[in-house]
């Protein structure tokens, strides 16, 4: 009764009200964020360990399990889910919807940091990460060109960070195309006649090729750091460095031991486009951004950067998550 009253007794002041009320209400609509999923935090944390060379048992044995004992131990664990495979074990962690994701997964890298020394040594460093739906593509575009390896240089020296100076992007990850690596193709019969192994070939090597600090100079009200420059620039200097010495006071090199080639990486991941080789870049947005937003400022940036490709190059949109999104909103 007392607001049906006021709204007869004062109508200008209810229409007043009533329009203040509506405005507010379009301003905060146009000004909502747009994205495929609620922001929500499930509870799942996953254990990553690398193990290079270990067959799928020895991964289990030495790893796996060492990782599952800490983990099933920890209070609220609901699930633990675990993979073994070549040179690589993987272990899920599911813990009830009433646990802190944050902090269940400070628990388990804490306990994964508690048995790091019980693990092999050439074991790598776990690496821990919380399951988030923010985590995958919003975008993914595919650049496909006559040369795969000029392909995928351009898509990292050009591509990449034109698309991670986006407002709201958080990662580009690069997938496909061939990336270069130098090749050390040793001979083992060189080396045996040398009492040389291949892992005190590698262990001088990465000694020796680094850029140490040696300094600073003064100069007047100036002053200049200097360092000695020992990291391989060239091919030839990889082949002329020093692995070994002979009781005759002869030194041998690496180019006289190994053959030193410029190639590729091994492909062990194959992205096509319509049944043709590419290189896909697979753009997530950060927590909290708006999906829409973040994917309309690609679209600007891509046309930007199709104006620089070369002749024979062509970037494409392979996977839009955000047209899913538009038409639900409409």
């Amino acid at each position: 009764m007392f607001l049906s009253e006021i709204a007869i007794r004062r109508p200008v002041f209810t229409a007043m009200v009533t329009v203040a009320l509506m405005t507010l209400g379009m301003l905060g609509a146009s000004k909502l964020g747009v994205d495929l999923y609620p922001k929500v935090e499930f509870p799942v944390t996953v254990v990553v360990t690398a193990y290079p060379g270990a067959g799928p048992e020895e991964v289990e044995q030495l790893v796996t399990k060492q990782v599952e004992e800490v983990v099933s131990a920890l209070n609220g664990v609901e699930e633990v889910r675990s993979t073994s495979r070549d040179s690589v074990s993987t272990v899920m962690v599911k813990f009830s919807l009433s646990t802190d994701a944050k902090a269940a997964a400070a628990d388990v890298r804490d306990r994964i940091a508690g048995i790091r020394g019980k693990l092999p040594r050439e074991v790598e460093d776990p690496v821990v990460q919380r399951f988030d739906f923010s985590a995958m593509p919003v975008v993914v575009y595919a650049l496909s060109a006559r040369d795969p390896a000029e392909a995928r240089r351009f898509a990292e020296d050009v591509v990449k960070p034109r698309f991670e100076a986006v407002d709201g992007v958080a990662a580009v990850t690069v997938v496909g195309g061939l990336e270069r690596e130098v090749r050390l193709l040793a001979d083992p019969s060189r080396l045996e006649a040398l009492g040389l192994s291949l892992a005190g070939l590698a262990q001088q090597l990465g000694a020796e090729s680094f850029d140490l600090p040696a300094g600073r100079i003064d100069s007047g009200a100036a002053e200049m750091n200097v360092k000695t420059r020992g990291r391989f620039r060239t091919l030839d200097e990889l082949r002329g460095a020093v692995v070994a010495s002979l009781p005759s006071g002869a030194q041998v090199r690496l180019g006289e031991v190994a053959r030193v080639e410029d190639g590729f990486r091994e492909v062990r991941t194959a992205s096509r486009l319509n049944g043709e080789g590419a290189v896909l870049l697979e753009v997530q947005k950060q927590a909290g951004s708006n999906a829409v937003a973040v994917a309309d400022a690609l679209y600007r940036a891509a046309a930007k950067v199709e104006a620089q490709l070369p002749a024979d190059a062509k970037l494409e949109k392979a996977l839009d998550v955000t047209q899913f999104i538009r038409e639900n909103v409409r």
